[in-house]
């Protein structure tokens, strides 16, 4: 907050200053050393800015970015240093100015972070609305002096033709025909000629159709946009992004959808934080359009529509053939069995389509039976009274339990101040908040573990990286806390762990991504064939007792046809278990 504040004064001194040498013509000393000091403020905070996003393509040329760069460069050589044809001799003409649209931003910023919430709102709104009124003149006015103050560029000059209009050329025509049709009319330029302003005549009023239809159909594919009919446009065709569905997303309080997208979006994920998209059925209420606004959720490209997800023509406007995982969140507030219900509709709909990974959400685990049935795969389901039963019980055997897992659910923690500046009876917060910003991660370790137990591979990796290794998925399929010494580290292994940030496991895993999840299903996969074909060997044992009782009951005398129907029965459904069962001989 503090540094906001700084950078908004000094932003302000700095467009000033600009100004000041519009009349001054010249660098003074006084005025070079203030702007090299504020200057070398706006370096280290551009430098703490990118850090703080790991200099992420999209951030670096945000336009941010692009007004430091262009404020603080031209600041730093404006009193010449003699470096040839970069910086030949003294230059009082920079574009400093643009230095006002970071004032712009850092208002904002300053305003959303809460530093203002003993300030009424009707208050705000006025000064906000100044502000951004005086940004605007101060960029226009600013780039018109550098344009009309540098002149024309080299090989862009205009070539006019004398008539009784004036100076005239197809450029300043293009330009009198523009002031013209949009109704300012400057009067600098006007026809002379009888057929000249005839065409005008016609040229106005096509002008002012033309921008009213125009103005129109743009204000209505904005409405549309805004209530969430319009259409997914990804940043990067090449990214897949995250599809929410479900009736959690307009229902019960905003905090509950903003803390899920931001644990989503959170840039402690890295080059990894999806983009997202809220399908629903009913407009988005003014919370939640609210909620979308904010900087954090334009950013990473959260997008509401507003649609069927049972529609297939729904799920291409959400561009379902490029979703990676899809999350029906339910509404906690609404019947169980009709939620569930209607949530199942909604996956079913979603995976048949394009069998796109989920994660649905069932208020009561019993009727996930219901989900299967409508061929949602069984791991894809949850049900959330499972979840608190087991929550509950696991943290009277182990204190403090439930606490961890919903740290490590929730979105990273912000310090309210500075280290130095707490008081020592809060300084526990410190360790608090760093250990409440950690998350969960799934992974494969690379190879040089292999052969190792549990316990010497957690040692190690906590040792090398800092990374603890809390629990792996056994030869079952099932996964264990903390498997112990009894446990080997294998190539197919599959761990679990508590890391800082998604970067911190690069020194110790064998891939980056979600390659982890295909070895964990094959493992999966394999034990759920292992058991099947126990099933029908088991199935196989207990056939022969009865064929053969029944062979013997067919000897016996009086015996009737029924029996070889039995008989008969029997014989082909033993012949057709063992058939498969691989390195069993079928009953002769």
């Amino acid at each position: 907050s503090r540094l906001r504040w700084i950078q908004f004064f000094f932003s302000n001194i700095t467009v000033i200053l600009w100004i000041y040498k519009t009349y001054a013509w010249e660098v003074t000393a006084l005025v070079y050393w203030l702007e090299f000091v504020m200057c070398m403020f706006y370096t280290v905070c551009y430098g703490i800015d990118q850090l703080r996003f790991q200099f992420q393509p999209a951030h670096v040329l945000s336009l941010t970015s692009a007004v430091d760069t262009f404020t603080i460069i031209p600041l730093l050589l404006q009193s010449g240093l003699g470096c040839g044809y970069i910086c030949p001799r003294e230059c009082w003409m920079t574009f400093a100015y643009i230095r006002s649209a970071r004032v712009l931003v850092t208002w904002q910023d300053i305003e959303s972070s809460g530093a203002l919430e003993n300030v009424e709102e009707f208050t705000r709104a006025i000064i906000c609305v100044i502000v951004r009124f005086i940004v605007i003149v101060i960029l226009f006015a600013g780039t018109m002096y550098m344009i009309e103050t540098l002149g024309e560029i080299e090989g862009f000059v205009d070539k006019t033709i004398e008539t009784d209009m004036g100076p005239t050329s197809f450029f300043t025509l293009c330009y009198y025909t523009f002031v013209t049709i949009s109704t300012v009319g400057y009067g600098d330029f006007s026809p002379t000629t009888v057929l000249g302003r005839l065409f005008v005549i016609v040229v106005i009023l096509g002008g002012v159709c033309f921008f009213s239809l125009e103005t129109g159909n743009i204000m209505t594919m904005l409405k549309l946009s805004a209530c969430g009919k319009g259409r997914f446009t990804p940043r990067n065709a090449a990214n897949q992004h995250v599809l929410v569905v479900g009736g959690g997303i307009t229902s019960g309080p905003v905090s509950v959808i903003e803390s899920f997208l931001m644990s989503l979006v959170d840039a402690s994920h890295g080059d990894d934080v999806p983009e997202v998209v809220l399908m629903a059925s009913k407009s988005p209420d003014d919370d939640l359009v609210t909620l979308l606004n904010q900087r954090w959720a334009t950013r990473a490209n959260i997008k509401y529509l507003w649609g069927n997800p049972t529609s297939p023509k729904d799920l291409q406007r959400a561009r379902i053939s490029n979703v990676a995982l899809c999350y029906v969140l339910a509404d906690v507030n609404a019947s169980p069995m009709q939620e569930d219900l209607q949530n199942i509709v909604r996956a079913a709909a979603v995976y048949r389509l394009h069998q796109t990974p989920m994660l649905a959400m069932m208020l009561e685990a019993k009727n996930i039976r219901f989900a299967v049935q409508a061929g949602i795969p069984e791991r894809m389901c949850a049900g959330l009274d499972d979840l608190e039963f087991a929550t509950i019980a696991s943290s009277c055997q182990c204190v403090g339990l439930s606490t961890l897992i919903i740290n490590l659910a929730l979105p990273d923690l912000r310090m309210g101040c500075e280290e130095e500046d707490m008081d020592p009876s809060e300084l526990w917060m410190v360790e608090y908040i760093k250990g409440a910003n950690k998350e969960l991660y799934g992974l494969q370790l690379n190879q040089s573990y292999n052969g190792n137990n549990f316990s010497k591979a957690a040692y190690d990796v906590y040792n090398s990286s800092g990374v603890m290794l809390i629990a792996a998925q056994d030869e079952n399929g099932t996964v264990v806390m903390n498997p112990g010494s009894n446990y080997i580290v294998r190539d197919n292994s599959v761990f679990f762990c508590i890391a800082n940030d998604e970067d911190s496991l690069d020194e110790i895993r064998r891939a980056k991504g979600r390659d982890w999840l295909l070895a964990y299903d094959e493992t999966r996969s394999a034990v759920a064939v292992k058991k099947d074909i126990e099933r029908r060997r088991k199935a196989s044992e207990m056939a022969r007792p009865a064929l053969l009782a029944l062979l013997e009951l067919k000897g016996v005398g009086g015996a009737d046809h029924s029996n070889e129907m039995d008989v008969d029965t029997v014989k082909k459904v033993v012949k057709r278990t063992n058939t498969a069962i691989p390195g069993k001989p079928p009953m002769a």
